[in-house]
């Protein structure tokens, strides 16, 4: 059965990915790709740590004006080019405010895409030395064929080893996940 919610969620997708190459195909054609990546690197954390601006950002009640003000507020408090001022202001004006943490985030894909660059995140029961992480980078970007961003985390709720996120794949090698196959294969047989 096809769900409208799912239609919106694809529909939104693909306008979110509209807008995100637009904007790097702006910023490449001014030769600003790395100085909008910092500043939408800006926007996004400080969407990220605000929590009224996250609240205003899917408020549907506010009008474009509201929005705008918003948005200037923000202009001042932070180092904006004129590409992503124009750029944020064209979104509001077409009524996708609320889209734009995700568009910054499709930014960064297709950028990251463009640039041959995985996003990886580890995550292991104790903390990895610089060394394994080099190796581990070393050895994904060989098998990938990409440069690897890597992002490591811990936690010991995993007892030992860990989990790689590939994209959108997961490797799970983490003794909880293979203490919990072990724990549903012994009631299967029980």
């Amino acid at each position: 059965m096809h769900n409208v919610s799912d239609s919106k969620n694809v529909s939104d997708s693909k306008l979110e990915a509209r807008y995100a190459k637009a904007i790097l195909d702006l910023a490449e054609e001014n030769h600003k790709v790395d100085q909008v990546a910092e500043e939408f690197k800006i926007w996004a954390q400080a969407i990220h740590d605000d929590d009224i601006a996250k609240k205003l950002l899917h408020n549907p009640t506010l009008d474009q004006k509201a929005q705008n003000q918003i948005v200037d507020a923000l202009f001042s408090s932070l180092k904006t080019s004129d590409l992503v001022k124009n750029s944020i202001r064209l979104i509001i004006k077409n009524g996708r405010f609320s889209l734009l943490p995700k568009i910054i985030q499709a930014f960064f894909n297709f950028l990251d895409f463009q640039k041959n660059i995985l996003k990886v995140e580890i995550t292991s029961a104790i903390p990895l030395d610089d060394d394994h992480k080099q190796k581990i980078k070393d050895i994904l970007s060989k098998k990938m064929g990409k440069n690897i961003d890597l992002q490591a985390k811990t936690d010991q709720n995993l007892i030992a080893g860990f989990v790689v996120r590939l994209g959108s794949q997961m490797i799970d090698n983490s003794l909880k996940s293979q203490l919990l196959k072990l724990q549903f294969a012994m009631k299967g047989n029980g």
